[in-house]
């Protein structure tokens, strides 16, 4: 409970992208997934330097969730379908 991402500019695994500042249940289901990839490895799961590797990563992420009965079929199946921004 209320935990936040936290304002951040980076040059390292979201290059100049910036996160505001959002409560962690805000965040969509591509999105936690996207940031939950990235502790793993975050240059070589970089969104910005490697997509295809990023979403590989993300879609892993969505599928353990799925396993764990976080969310359903129908949710994995529509995030997994987003785009990495």
């Amino acid at each position: 409970m209320g935990q936040l991402i936290a304002y951040a500019r980076t040059r390292g695994a979201l290059g100049n992208r910036h996160i505001q500042a959002q409560p962690a249940a805000e965040l969509d289901i591509p999105q936690a997934a996207l940031i939950a990839g990235l502790f793993k490895a975050p240059t070589m799961y970089s969104p910005e330097r490697h997509p295809d590797r990023a979403k590989e990563r993300r879609d892993a992420v969505i599928d353990a969730m799925l396993k764990n009965g976080t969310i359903t079929a129908e949710q994995a199946g529509a995030a997994e379908q987003t785009a990495i921004q």
